[in-house]
């Protein structure tokens, strides 16, 4: 291997110079809310939320979880027989289950062009090592806020006009609060495109208000762990406001009609983590003009995965 065989190109939005990161941190400060993207900030934080998911997400503790993926990736992927696509992974993470979509497509003989993005360039990194093994062209992976980049279209307008694209969303809906999320992401959907969506859930045999909330409680301890509170934790460590970690706390709130997980601390809201009911994503994303088609729920109920179209 040559050095420049060691090189990997990395295109990094202006969503993460110093002006806009210090920008975010004092709007974090003064409104007392924790910008996301602040956990993913450094290589220890993406290393302490991978031992989170590791640890605790049902793709990686319930083989059934994983088995939904590869079997919609399989029902999907020949639509893209012998054709090129561009996958676009938007909040790739350690890019698991964009790795069993590139499986997939690869059993098909699909042409594809793998572009991971992320807020975190070593989890960016990470999903481009992943990717290489089924991809013929050069990953160039992107490191970019998602909530402050709505020209990502054009930023990667300059690939083949002729590619579809696939855009893959796992995992980050709860994250984010829907009205801001939603809208950019349909609209950066073509005609021609496809969208891919999971979400954790609250495992509900019914959508009674009672129901959803006893659901809440059953899924908590995948947030109630040292692992995860190392890692919300550990920002505060960077901002010289580790004391405050003594007063973590994890509750569940209503907001908005939904139900979520907020990790907090003394003047600081942490984290959020909505947890959706089928019928409540749905209902949510149809408020946003985007509309769920075929997918499939893990036998537990805590996750499922689907198509989705504007």
């Amino acid at each position: 291997m040559s050095a420049w065989d060691a090189l990997q190109p990395v295109w990094i939005h202006s969503s993460q110079s110093l002006e806009a990161i210090r920008c975010a941190r004092e709007a974090s400060l003064s409104t007392g809310q924790m910008d996301h993207a602040f956990h993913y900030a450094s290589p220890r934080q993406s290393e302490l939320w991978l031992a989170v998911h590791q640890a605790h997400s049902p793709v990686k503790t319930d083989a059934q979880v994983e088995k939904i993926y590869r079997d919609l990736f399989t029902e999907i992927a020949p639509h893209w027989k012998n054709q090129p696509v561009h996958l676009v992974a938007l909040g790739c993470g350690g890019s698991h289950k964009d790795t069993l979509l590139l499986e997939a497509l690869e059993a098909v003989g699909a042409h594809v062009r793998f572009t991971p993005v992320d807020v975190s360039p070593a989890l960016a990194l990470l999903s481009a090592q992943a990717g290489r093994e089924f991809c013929d062209e050069p990953i160039r992976p992107l490191v970019a806020d998602l909530l402050h980049f709505p020209a990502l279209p054009d930023a990667i307008a300059s690939y083949d006009g002729g590619e579809s694209r696939l855009f893959t969303f796992f995992g980050l809906i709860p994250n984010f609060e829907p009205e801001a999320i939603l809208p950019q992401l349909r609209g950066w959907i073509r005609p021609q495109d496809q969208l891919l969506l999971s979400a954790n859930l609250a495992p509900v045999l019914d959508e009674s208000p009672g129901e959803y909330r006893a659901a809440m409680e059953i899924v908590k301890p995948q947030y109630d762990n040292p692992e995860t509170r190392a890692w919300l934790s550990r920002v505060l460590m960077d901002w010289g406001l580790e004391a405050r970690s003594d007063s973590y706390t994890l509750s569940i709130e209503e907001h908005g009609g939904l139900l979520r997980f907020v990790a907090a601390v003394t003047g600081l809201r942490l984290f959020f983590s909505y947890r959706y009911t089928p019928e409540r994503l749905r209902a949510t994303l149809a408020a946003q003009g985007l509309k769920l088609g075929v997918g499939k729920l893990s036998p537990s109920r805590e996750e499922g995965v689907w198509t989705a179209k504007p």
